[in-house]
């Protein structure tokens, strides 16, 4: 026989402090959430006082102060509207809202969205795109919001004259109602420390010891991983210093009728391809894994090669067949 009774309230102690805990962590995000919402109101009426100053001024300098107060305010805000969406998505009160959209339309407002921020550090934005089915229903704030915090990120801390890519790939699927498609963000930035690495997406994790090491909020990974889990994607983060670093977001998106498609006129020109030979000259590693997963499901052959020689060389030793 045991006596248990010490054991049992030391547990009923534990389930009460962490009650407790949580109630407080509760009331913290509310708290947060509120005070973020009663604070965008006067930060938009001093940004439209400011304007209306920076109109009505005579002198130069009183507009370049200006001009450097409002880009302060507007820091302050993407701040307060950072704390608001950390709030909302550890209180899940962050809602969906599904639309039908063109992935390159988003992808092409993003670049215009950063194009001041690279040209004037004179760095070199690269956008690949391999995409069959190009009008998809999510939503798009919330991708977008997702890309546009980890491009930040990559042209923040890249120096001038560095290379930053975002490729956008659609992953091969049997599935005609849904797509899964690759988001990857690559720069040739410093690199992230390990420890960092670690903690990339916790929240505040950028102010150590009362310090943030950016002007930025500390958050944006934080609510970049929050949205993704909401849409049922995925995140990864891979860095080394001195040699850059590759974000890639995965995400599943429901399809709209894509009518002449890639995708789509392939699957109808292979109606008939059974035991067909079929050579693919190509270099990029996707646009094999697409076709030959199209071909050899519908019956066909496949051989690779990755360059006109190769090609030549494989067909003249291929015999009558």
């Amino acid at each position: 026989e045991v006596d248990i009774t010490n054991f049992v309230e030391q547990q009923k102690l534990i389930v009460e402090a962490l009650l407790a805990a949580t109630n407080v962590n509760s009331i913290k995000t509310d708290y947060l959430s509120s005070i973020s919402r009663e604070m965008k109101m006067p930060f938009k009426n001093i940004t439209a006082c400011i304007r209306n100053a920076i109109d009505k001024s005579e002198s130069e300098i009183a507009r370049e102060q200006l001009e450097e107060a409002k880009r302060y305010v507007l820091q302050l805000t993407e701040i307060v509207n950072d704390i608001m969406d950390i709030s909302n998505l550890e209180s899940k009160k962050m809602q969906i809202m599904n639309t039908q959209f063109a992935l390159t339309d988003m992808v092409a407002r993003l670049k215009n969205k950063f194009k001041q921020y690279y040209t004037s550090k004179k760095q070199n934005f690269v956008i690949e795109q391999q995409v069959f089915h190009d009008s998809c229903v999510s939503d798009i704030k919330a991708i977008s919001r997702i890309l546009a915090n980890i491009l930040d990120n990559a042209f923040r801390y890249t120096a001038k004259g560095g290379n930053i890519t975002l490729k956008v790939y659609e992953l091969p699927s049997e599935n005609n109602e849904k797509g899964f498609y690759r988001f990857v963000v690559k720069d040739d930035g410093p690199g992230i420390s390990p420890k960092l690495l670690e903690n990339i997406f916790t929240p505040f994790y950028c102010c150590v010891d009362g310090k943030c090491k950016s002007e930025s909020s500390g958050l944006g990974m934080a609510i970049s991983k929050g949205i993704v889990d909401e849409l049922g994607g995925t995140i990864s983060v891979n860095s080394e210093i001195g040699k850059g670093t590759i974000v890639a977001v995965d995400l599943p998106l429901l399809l709209t009728n894509n009518k002449n498609s890639g995708a789509e006129y392939l699957e109808e020109s292979c109606k008939s391809i059974v035991d067909m030979k079929i050579l693919i000259v190509e270099k990029n590693p996707l646009s094999i894994l697409v076709a030959r997963r199209l071909l050899e499901k519908k019956g066909a052959q496949v051989y690779l090669a990755e360059n006109g020689v190769k090609a030549l060389e494989l067909f003249e030793n291929s015999g009558a067949e």
